[in-house]
């Protein structure tokens, strides 16, 4: 991870990272096994969270991952992604498994698509590259 995100070895210290984007990083964002045992987990924390339903999750979610408060746009884009995504999965129920992996026992349409937005909340620019 450390080199496909031009990170320093852990022998040096750098003041600002350089900002880059390659087929690489996105690769191991999306594919890499540590990667989605962080997805799951931080689903299940999102999940968990019990302030102000759908929206009070996302941001929640959002401040976890990004530090900072989500704008109502933003608040707005991730609830139409969960709304959309749980209409899918409850149209398409093996799409389950294959989201959340090893977790799909018991999982449903509503905990998969919290495992999808815990996915592209970690997967943001933002997320990634932040100093």
């Amino acid at each position: 991870s450390f080199t496909n995100f031009d990170a320093p070895d852990r022998t040096s210290c750098v003041i600002k990272r350089s900002r880059t984007n390659t087929p690489l990083q996105a690769l191991t964002l999306l594919n890499d096994p540590t990667y989605w045992e962080m997805t799951r987990a931080f689903a299940h924390e999102i999940e968990a969270c019990t302030e102000g339903g759908i929206r009070g999750k996302i941001v929640f979610a959002f401040i976890q991952a990004l530090a900072r408060k989500p704008s109502e746009r933003e608040v707005e884009i991730l609830e139409t992604l969960y709304r959309s995504t749980v209409t899918r999965l409850r149209e398409r129920p093996l799409d389950i498994q294959a989201l959340v992996g090893s977790d799909a026992d018991g999982a449903t349409a509503e905990s998969a698509a919290w495992c999808y937005i815990a996915n592209v909340l970690l997967n943001l620019d933002e997320t990634i590259t932040r100093n």
